[in-house]
């Protein structure tokens, strides 16, 4: 649980690695440069690939709640996508998804804000995801962007899980899509 509480605070995940270290990452569904291109066809590694879309986990609002040890009033942060034209845009055809994050560390009013943005970027990330199968690489974790190529569709998406095989066999990825959604802040 405190390792769950630390990345929250932080805007980040936590993740085991195969020699017994804990990582603590910041997601960066933002701009970042892609670190390998897994493709299907003759010389690719990809051997699935299943895409959908889905609404579920989206939200475009987001509120931080930091209570705080001295007894005064707690922060309380809200990021939300206002931009106009976007598919989830707070208030359009989308409607007014939020999602309320209460955090027992107490943040300052910067650091509700930061994390605020990053989960708000992650929930926006959850629109479009990718499940592949492919040979293992273990250069790659969790936090990652990628390029994928299957089937004539390409994307970029950021890793949010791999499953390594305690043997011979394929590893599975589960990506989300790797955009920024501009946010505006508000109370």
């Amino acid at each position: 649980q405190a390792v769950d509480d630390l990345a929250e605070a932080l805007g980040a995940r936590w993740y085991a690695l195969g020699n017994g270290d804990f990582v603590v990452r910041a997601f960066p569904y933002d701009n970042g440069t892609v670190v390998q291109t897994l493709s299907d066809g003759k010389l690719g590694l990809v051997s699935t690939a299943v895409i959908s879309r889905s609404r579920r986990g989206t939200a475009n609002s987001v509120t931080v709640v930091s209570e705080r040890t001295d007894g005064t009033d707690p922060v309380r942060v809200t990021a939300r996508n206002t931009v106009a034209g976007s598919s989830t845009q707070y208030g359009d055809t989308f409607g007014r998804v939020s999602q309320l994050i209460k955090i027992q560390t107490p943040l300052t009013n910067s650091e509700a804000q930061r994390l605020a943005r990053a989960q708000l970027n992650a929930a926006k990330a959850l629109t479009a995801q990718w499940s592949v199968v492919c040979t293992p690489d273990h250069t790659l974790e969790p936090g990652d962007p990628v390029r994928l190529k299957y089937r004539g569709r390409l994307a970029v998406q950021v890793i949010d899980r791999i499953d390594y095989p305690l043997g011979l066999g394929s590893m599975a990825i589960s990506t989300r899509e790797f955009s920024t959604p501009p946010t505006s802040l508000g109370s």
